[in-house]
Order: structure tokens, then C-alpha cells, then sequence
């Protein structure tokens, strides 16, 4: 992200920390000066879920959610409600017929309050929502079912006091998640993703293939959320380490490959 000034000079820079791949479509200014973004995060495979990050004026996160489902999710448009909160509109992928739009309202802090997905047997995105002045909704897209004959502009207007529908396909992510590093090979840097769902101790250590302990990248108290560490292996020599990760009565051990 970049923030200039009126005459476009650059204010400051920010890449997210925590995410090595991710993209971001939306950004708009917040009733109390802050900046939120919407767009996508690369999962644990390769499908993409829903990034909703809210930021400072300095480029500061101050929170994010991440909403994914068994498929693929985007979140492409973003605006704040008057009352509070979110409304997005973005697509989500079926197991068979391509794109939905896809709809959710989310309340102060990201969390969903209601989402729904729109459209028929074929292949229908969802590209910009906006709130209107009588408390509604419209979200815009295209469409290619209803038999209209390839692309058509696919236009809803939703109330959001009457949506009581909401789509267990796409949640908070509840899981606790040890990701692959990346790059893997590495050389001499990787970076190791996990995810955490309760607040508790964490602890991630790396070993060699004796079991001796090589390095502690994380030892303490941690919030729900995803976190992203960086391993250095200047003084290490090449080989197969392994990371562990431990949270409660969460254990999971992966091994990286180390090339010099």
C-alpha cells in the first residue's frame, strides 16, 4: 500500500507483514480516520479467501480477518455502513458452476454478521457494492446464467434489515494451522505462516535431525489470528531441519530444506 500526498508524493509505504502472498482491491477512509482494505490471502493450499484489514493513517494494521471456505473467495469492494460496521461484495467459487457473488456485512471489527451468495448455474461475479441513502444496498456485477447470453451487467439491491439468510460455506477460519514454509528450498531466508484460534502460549521452535534445539522464533502469548515468522539460516549448515509449532493441545512438526 502507498499513501501520497495531493500532489502524489509518497507519504509512506506499507507491504503486510504476515502475508507473503495477498492482493488488495478496495480501500476506502473510515468515519474514524482509519483506513480499511479489502481482497484476498492465499490459504493453506493454493484457493484464495476473503482479506478484510483495517489500518491507521501511518500504514499501522490494527486488526484483520480472513474468511475462507472450501473454495476460492475474493473480496473485491468495500464500504462502511452508517449505523457501523462493513458491507463487501466480492465472489466465491462453487464446486461446479464457477463464480458466485457473494455478499456479507460484517460489524466494527470484521466480524461477519450475515453474508450470502447470489447468482445461477453459470459463472456470475460480484465487482462494487455501495450503501444508499435509504439504508439498502446495491452491489454490482456481471452475469452469464438466467440464459441472458454471455456477459450482462447483474445489478441487486439488498436490505440488510431483511436478510436473515447467511452461508455457512465461508467463516472465520477456526483451526489451528501450521503452514509450509516459503520458499522451500531456502536460501538463506524462509518465512513460516501459522494460525491460532484461541489466546494461549505459543511456542515455535526449530530442530535439526538429532532433535537439538537450533532456534525459538516464538515463545510467548498470542491473540487469535495468522502470524508470519522469518527463519535466518546464515550460520546454519545445509540439510532438512524441522519447526515445530505448540499451542495448548495443538502440535504440529514440518521440515524445511536448507541449500548452501
Amino acid at each position: 500500500m502507498i499513501r501520497t500526498n495531493s500532489a502524489g508524493d509518497i507519504i509512506w509505504t506499507k507491504t503486510r507483514p504476515n502475508d507473503y502472498q495477498s492482493e488488495c482491491y478496495s480501500v476506502i477512509k473510515t468515519t474514524d480516520d482509519n483506513l480499511v482494505l479489502s481482497g484476498t490471502s492465499v490459504s493453506f493450499d493454493t484457493d484464495t479467501d476473503i482479506l478484510i484489514e483495517k489500518l491507521d493513517m501511518n500504514g499501522n494494521q490494527l486488526w484483520e480477518k480472513i474468511y475462507g471456505g472450501e473454495n476460492s473467495e475474493t473480496g473485491q469492494s468495500i464500504k462502511e455502513v452508517t449505523s457501523g460496521g462493513y458491507v463487501l461484495s466480492g465472489m466465491a467459487s462453487t464446486q461446479t458452476s464457477g463464480w458466485d457473488m457473494y455478499v456479507m456485512q460484517t460489524n466494527t471489527i470484521g466480524d461477519s454478521l450475515w453474508s450470502r451468495r447470489f447468482g445461477g448455474s453459470s459463472d456470475d461475479r460480484g465487482w462494487a457494492i455501495e450503501t444508499l441513502n435509504d439504508g439498502s444496498i446495491a452491489a454490482t456485477g456481471w452475469v452469464y446464467s438466467f440464459g441472458a447470453g454471455g456477459g450482462d451487467v447483474y445489478l441487486l439491491k439488498l436490505s440488510m434489515k431483511n436478510i436473515t439468510g447467511i452461508n455457512p460455506g465461508v467463516n472465520p477460519i477456526q483451526s489451528f494451522e501450521l503452514s509450509q514454509n516459503y520458499p522451500n528450498p531456502f536460501n538463506p531466508s524462509t518465512k513460516i505462516r501459522f494460525w491460532i484460534k484461541n489466546s494461549d502460549f505459543v511456542s515455535l521452535k526449530v530442530y535439526n535431525t538429532l532433535g537439538q534445539l537450533v532456534k525459538t522464533l516464538v515463545g510467548e502469548y498470542r491473540s487469535p489470528g495468522n502470524y508470519e515468522v522469518e527463519f535466518e539460516g546464515n550460520d546454519l549448515t545445509g540439510g532438512a531441519y524441522f519447526y515445530q509449532l505448540k499451542t495448548g493441545e495443538f502440535t504440529e512438526t514440518r521440515i524445511m530444506m536448507l541449500t548452501k
